[in-house]
């Protein structure tokens, strides 16, 4: 072989290698760092044990519920993003033609306009407590999103930042 054919498969993969392991470290998610952030009242501690689950230790509900949405953000966003895509029939806006038959089934099923329907209909007997606590987690959900680096699915799929509400 010669030369330039030698340096090609040198040169080649070690660029792309190079490229997929600056994508894979740099949108993994940070472990031992602390948040600000000026929707927690008081210190919140957050723990994963050996198994990676979080341990949450907090004064309060909301500060607890602000935490687990972060942690949430931290470790099941792109899971979470795909669910949601699922249930309301919009795989295909980021797969492709690929799921347009599951896209079909989804919004034949009609789950995501149910449940808001649902939501529209019963929101005035929902425990307001809950309602807090849950506005809560997307907030640390949501905060997540914005001060983080979002994972390498996020980064191949060329998405922007998501808010969710």
């Amino acid at each position: 072989m010669n030369r330039a054919i030698k340096l090609f498969f040198i040169i080649i993969p070690t660029i792309v290698f190079g490229f997929v392991g600056f994508l894979y470290t740099s949108s993994k998610p940070r472990i031992n760092h602390t948040v600000k952030a000026t929707q927690i009242k008081n210190a919140v501690e957050t723990k994963y044990d050996e198994y990676g689950v979080p341990h949450i230790y907090a004064d309060n509900e909301e500060d607890a519920y602000f935490s687990l949405g972060y942690s949430m953000g931290r470790d099941r966003l792109w899971q979470m993003e795909i669910l949601r895509r699922a249930a309301a029939g919009r795989l295909s806006e980021i797969l492709g033609e690929k799921t347009i038959e599951i896209d079909i089934l989804m919004r034949k099923l009609m789950i995501r306009r149910s449940q808001e329907e649902y939501l529209a209909t019963q929101m005035d007997k929902i425990n307001p407590q809950a309602l807090k606590l849950s506005a809560a987690f997307i907030n640390g959900l949501n905060h997540y999103i914005e001060t983080e680096n979002l994972s390498l699915e996020f980064k191949i799929l060329q998405f922007k930042k998501i808010r969710l509400n």
